[in-house]
């Protein structure tokens, strides 16, 4: 599952352009505190889980909230699928010309629908288990990334940032950049619906999972937003932290491949889900095969992935746009659940239950709105 959750780790090419529009310090303070974040609402799924004894996502907010709630919670899984499947294009859209020289002298616009070309056969496939390899390119891809990226810190001459860019405190970067890093601590979600289908689990070794993922990847997404701050001197840092490092050298041109082939390799994990769901409302039921309606789901989705991409000009605007979506799902959503646990359940009349509660409700219904109204608020970093 460690493997798996890995697939989320595309986002963080946008966490050293954090760190310069937050401050340094703070930026880092953010990325580690939203993991710790993560953790807590991941424990509070898993709990909500026992519960109820549902082993899904949308079967504990049907059990816990209503049938009503449950579909609410089904149509925000879909939303959050779709923007995590439009920022994978708008990342692989960016990365195309370092990867291959000659779509430099294409428009943005003609990459998206050269890229989607590729991308769309795998929205017929009927099930992520023709995938199952996705998660380890996932893993690889993230980690390879990261050692990349501090080769080529070894091997470059750097300016360390003064103490005006370390202790640089700008409010405005912070609240834009809350809902990008929730976008990279959303790896929970992917987890949810395997939690509780394993056979006898136990609350201990579902934790010792979900801290494992935890720390494993806060420690990479740590590394990577340190690194890439660092070969920029802080300053100028771009959104996708990859486009301003062509300069020929192997270790950068390996951090390109790498992330570029984890985005292909694992849009799978995002666009499949995000297809069946589709089938299951529009249809009644998930497709057996490839037929007519199985392709007519991957064609309107591929659609409305082409067209949003288009809209969304740079990674780091689609991630927070990505990053809001998601933070209901995987912080406001589960404060609720231990809001719902607390009030219902004497052995959850706690104060560990309400705080936990209310700093996930805190933490979500701030970063879902700046991320889905950051664009029109009079905010900038």
């Amino acid at each position: 599952m460690n493997l798996a959750a890995c697939a989320f780790g595309a986002s963080m090419l946008s966490l050293p352009f954090v760190l310069d529009i937050s401050g340094a310090l703070v930026g880092m303070f953010m990325v580690v505190s939203l993991g710790l974040v993560a953790v807590l609402a991941s424990s509070s799924i898993m709990h909500a889980g026992f519960r109820f004894r549902k082993s899904s996502y949308t079967k504990i907010v049907g059990e816990a909230f209503g049938k009503r709630a449950s579909g609410f919670s089904e149509v925000l899984l879909c939303a959050c699928l779709f923007v995590a499947a439009v920022s994978y294009v708008v990342g692989l859209a960016d990365l195309l010309p370092d990867m291959i020289g000659f779509t430099g002298g294409l428009s943005r616009t003609m990459r998206i629908f050269i890229l989607y070309a590729g991308l769309w056969p795998i929205t017929w496939v009927g099930s992520l288990s023709a995938f199952g390899p996705s998660s380890i390119f996932a893993c690889i891809g993230c980690y390879v990334q990261a050692i990349a990226l501090v080769a080529g810190a070894i091997f470059s001459d750097i300016d360390v940032p003064g103490p005006e860019l370390l202790f640089k405190f700008n409010p405005a970067g912070i609240a834009l950049s809350m809902p990008m890093v929730t976008f990279t601590h959303a790896y929970h979600y992917v987890l949810t619906d395997t939690f509780l289908e394993l056979k006898n689990p136990s609350k201990v070794r579902l934790m010792n999972t979900v801290w494992t993922t935890g720390i494993t990847l806060t420690t990479c997404y740590s590394i990577v937003a340190i690194i890439g701050y660092l070969l920029y001197g802080g300053r100028n840092v771009p959104s996708n932290v990859l486009t301003g490092l062509g300069n020929g050298s192997p270790v950068i041109g390996i951090a390109t491949w790498s992330i570029g082939l984890l985005l292909f390799a694992t849009y799978s994990l995002f666009i499949i889900p995000l297809r069946r769901r589709l089938e299951e409302i529009f249809f009644g039921a998930q497709t057996k095969k490839l037929n007519r309606d199985r392709i007519l789901a991957a064609s309107v989705i591929g659609a409305l992935v082409i067209m949003v991409s288009i809209l969304l000009r740079d990674l780091y605007l689609a991630n927070t746009v990505a990053g809001g979506c998601i933070a209901i799902v995987t912080f406001v959503i589960p404060g609720l659940f231990d809001a719902y646990c607390w009030r219902e359940f004497k052995d959850d009349r706690n104060l560990a239950t309400l705080a936990r509660s209310v700093l996930l409700l805190c933490a979500g219904c701030i970063a879902g709105f700046i991320g889905l109204f950051g664009s029109i608020l009079p905010l900038k970093a």
